[in-house]
């Protein structure tokens, strides 16, 4: 990841470890909400509902032209992916 976004955005490399420090937050935040939203939701809807988001957002993330976008997206990628694994 850091290689692309260091092509794609021109980024140097503390914005890099931004980049990455804002995905991990993604990480932490699905950490801790992940398993009482996958209780809430039940464990077939967080699974598929999971697997179509992050698909689709995988999909998306190559197209983003603005590197705030591309932030969010990892944001809400790893939020997701933990949620996700908890399903």
């Amino acid at each position: 990841m850091g290689v692309w976004l260091t092509t794609q955005f021109k980024l140097q490399v503390n914005e890099v470890g931004t980049a990455m420090l804002i995905l991990g937050l993604g990480n932490l935040t699905g950490n801790i909400v992940g398993p009482r939203l996958v209780k809430k939701l039940g464990y077939m809807y967080s699974f598929y509902v999971g697997i179509f988001v992050l698909a689709g957002l995988y999909v998306i993330l190559p197209y983003l032209k603005h590197i705030l976008l591309v932030e969010l997206f990892f944001f809400i990628l790893f939020l997701l992916q933990e949620f996700y694994l908890y399903s």
